[in-house]
């Protein structure tokens, strides 16, 4: 990649050389107004004008001109010179409110306006219905002008701007001129519309073209989450009109390696580049970058993407262990052809898969379980699966993505297994539809296959099936069903790695410790790895300080744990403390999965028995937040009555209060605002799934009381403040609560769960 290196290098010096001059402007503001155009016309025709009314940005002024009964009118620019130029651009800014019949036309010629040349699509570069209008524009060339409605007044919200390369026609050339005619082809006149505008005249030219390459990333584009060790192929359509001399992939890893990849075409216009694995636990960051042919190296890129490549063990799970069953004229049916055609989707919830211990990973094929064959062959049988947040089908879901495609599909008893040739990714949390379709309209039908299906306390099920042909496409009508095909799918995964060390658990310290006191820092390496592990760095950070590394030499073996290995001493200050510990360089080279590396222990440093008073928030107070007031109780415990008092705030942030040693009737807690008033104590939280469905949870705590406070839930669908959990003899005194408004009886948005 030298030669790329090298052209960058040379186009960074260069670019100065080949940058684009302005050779004409007009802009028809003062003081010159439109000095440097000239409007004529057949005789009689109205002339261009000032018109203060309708404007391009920047200026107050544009140019306007309305067309008169079997009138043809000019505006021509100053002739002007490209001698010395191959590249031309003309822009202008326009409204053109005129009739289909009529036409709005641009015009350039070499020769000071002795003869001229009509441009066409092959020029235009714009957005608008131009050479579909004839190479012309009129009010049908954009919706925004009201093309059906002839007596529209334009508003300034109208103007659009349009380029041509007008460099093959006038490019080298001593006396350029351009001119926008206007000619009345039905010889109606302007049939009561507007007329056409004109603002910001500009033509530029450079020795070279200085248009881009175009980048478009050819699917699948690789973002997101990976489960797999590649190599990751990146593909790119790439095209310019000068050629291209260099296309190239340059990517990051997050441990700072950066590398350049050319990318190699691999059909017309297509590229490809492969990015190598380094490993599980890493991102990687990429993009495609281009240089074209011309003289000025004009180069673009691509946006920029990301994936994160994950560790799953994959595995095969199945979906339904049901014994209901069809029948060979029933539904649902994927391979049922009682109908020439028949088009299903299913629904598979995110927690049934969790049920299977289904982790995220890549999707690579799909089973049926068949109880009795049909045996005939179903035609352009495709299978198209996407991610949802339906938990109920009612209609068909758009935007699945296919993941397979065959000219046809002959059923077999027994399970039949479709490998995808795209692997679809599921993110681990949504839930998934599966579509299948075949069509073998118009050769007939006979019976269904009878598949084993498993019934469902939800609509799980929906179809649609035809003898009269354009069944996939169809999207109308369809019957819906409580029970479903069962279903067998193998997510992709690593079953092993070779090298895969980590920081597997604490020895020392486990929770809270005595302030002030040397305690040993203590952990266990474990070997996630098939081969023998003998070496690894040890890192960790105490209170996001980095500490001094060890090495760490001994023989481990598979899925095993080495003896405790001292990392150093630490002796703090009472409050709350984070350490964090982890591993890289098994066997001197790059660790594999790096995602299971680290353990991270918060606990507190004690400085006695917590007894008394103390406060939350606010500069000076004992603890930053409740949750490290929660975190000194639990690590240290009580001695006698506790009080916390509460800053006034908004406190986004959960806790959990388990069973706090040395609580009693006597040795009591509370927790209550400073100032008594519950609107000043805002505790929220914003929770994600039924796991952390709680902005308080007491999991065993007694002797508590909760004084002054607001408990505000945020999330629409996990809706609790408190979860009451196993506690008791907890006390709630002039509190509020805010939760969710619920329509139905629904416990995840229940105020007091428990």
């Amino acid at each position: 990649m030298k030669k790329v290196l090298l052209g960058v290098a040379v186009l960074m010096l260069s670019v100065a050389s080949f940058a684009q001059s302005t050779v004409f402007h007009e802009n028809f503001e003062l003081p010159s107004l439109g000095d440097s155009v000239v409007s004529t016309g057949t005789p009689g025709a109205n002339s261009w004008a000032i018109n203060t009314t309708l404007y391009a940005n920047p200026g107050v002024q544009s140019y306007k001109v309305q067309v008169s009964q079997g009138d043809t009118i000019y505006l021509t620019t100053n002739a002007f010179s490209t001698l010395g130029n191959s590249a031309v651009m003309l822009y202008f800014d326009q409204i053109c409110k005129i009739e289909f019949f009529d036409a709005a036309e641009v015009e350039v010629s070499t020769d000071n306006g002795s003869t001229w040349t009509k441009l066409t699509g092959a020029q235009y570069l714009g957005t608008g219905q131009f050479s579909t209008n004839g190479d012309k524009f009129t009010a049908t060339s954009y919706i925004d002008w009201l093309p059906a409605d002839p007596n529209a007044v334009p508003t300034n919200t109208w103007w659009k701007s349009e380029s041509f390369d007008i460099g093959a026609l006038v490019a080298n050339a001593a006396q350029v001129k351009i001119r926008w005619r206007l000619r009345d082809v039905n010889n109606s006149g302007a049939a009561g519309n507007f007329g056409w505008l004109i603002d910001n005249i500009r033509v530029t030219m450079s020795f070279s073209e200085m248009i881009p390459p175009a980048i478009t990333m050819v699917p699948p584009i690789i973002q997101d989450t990976v489960y797999s060790t590649g190599p990751y192929v990146i593909k790119a359509k790439v095209t310019d009109q000068s050629g291209l001399d260099t296309v190239y992939l340059r990517y990051v890893v997050s441990t700072g390696f950066v590398d350049t990849l050319g990318m190699a075409m691999i059909s017309p216009d297509t590229f490809a580049a492969s990015i190598p694995f380094y490993g599980f636990g890493k991102i990687i960051s990429y993009k495609v970058v281009a240089i074209d042919g011309s003289l000025a190296a004009n180069q673009a890129q691509s946006n920029t993407y990301n994936f994160y490549c994950k560790f799953s063990t994959g595995g095969t799970f199945q979906i339904g262990t049901g014994t209901v069953q069809n029948g060979n004229t029933g539904y649902p049916a994927p391979y049922g052809h009682w109908y020439n055609g028949a088009k299903h989707q299913m629904l598979i919830l995110a927690s049934e898969m969790a049920a299977v211990n289904a982790t995220a990973g890549a999707i690579g094929s799909l089973a049926f379980s068949v109880a009795t064959a049909n045996g005939v062959p179903l035609t352009g049988f495709t299978i198209k699966i996407g991610h949802t947040n339906l938990s109920t089908l009612a209609t068909w879901v758009p935007g699945l993505t296919q993941v397979y495609s065959v000219p046809s599909y002959t059923d077999v008893a027994g399970w039949n297994t479709h490998t995808f040739q795209t692997p679809f990714q599921w993110d681990g949390v949504s839930n998934i539809v599966v579509e299948t379709c075949f069509d073998n309209y118009p050769t007939g039908y006979t019976y269904n296959a009878v598949m084993n299906q498993t019934t469902t306390t939800f609509a799980s099920t929906i179809a649609y099936y035809s003898d009269g042909g354009g069944v996939c496409p169809y999207i109308s009508s369809q019957s819906t069903y409580t029970q479903r095909p069962n279903m067998r799918l193998e997510i992709m995964g690593v079953s092993s790695l070779t090298l895969d060390a980590a920081a597997g658990q604490f020895v020392s310290p486990t929770g809270g410790i005595l302030a002030n006191t040397n305690t040993p820092v203590q952990i266990r390496v474990r070997n996630y790895g098939t081969d023998t592990l003998y070496s690894a760095t040890i890192n960790w950070r105490l209170d996001g300080v980095l500490q001094t590394p060890v090495s760490w030499a001994d023989t481990l073996l598979k899925d095993s744990f080495s003896d405790p290995v001292s990392l150093g001493t630490i002796n703090l200050a009472a409050g709350a403390h984070e350490l964090k510990v982890w591993t890289d360089n098994p066997n001197g080279s790059p660790d594999l999965n790096t995602g299971n590396d680290t353990i991270t222990l918060s606990f507190y440093a004690c400085a006695n028995l917590l007894s008394g008073t103390y406060t939350i928030g606010g500069t000076g107070a004992n603890f930053a937040t409740i949750a490290d007031a929660v975190l000194g109780l639990v690590q240290c415990g009580i001695s006698g009555p506790v009080t916390f008092n509460i800053s006034s705030g908004t406190y986004n942030e959960q806790f959990m209060l388990p069973l706090i040693n040395g609580s009693s009737a006597t040795n009591t807690i509370l927790f209550q605002s400073n100032n008594g008033d519950s609107t000043s104590v805002i505790i929220q939280y914003d929770a994600v799934g039924t796991t952390d469905n709680y902005v308080a949870k007491l999991s065993g705590a007694s002797f508590i009381t909760f004084k002054g406070l607001t408990f505000k839930s945020l999330d629409t669908l996990y809706g609790r403040t408190v979860d009451m959990g196993k506690g008791q003899l907890i006390t709630f005194k002039n509190n509020r609560f805010i939760g969710q408004l619920s329509l139905a009886d629904d416990s995840k948005k229940d105020l007091m769960f428990g």
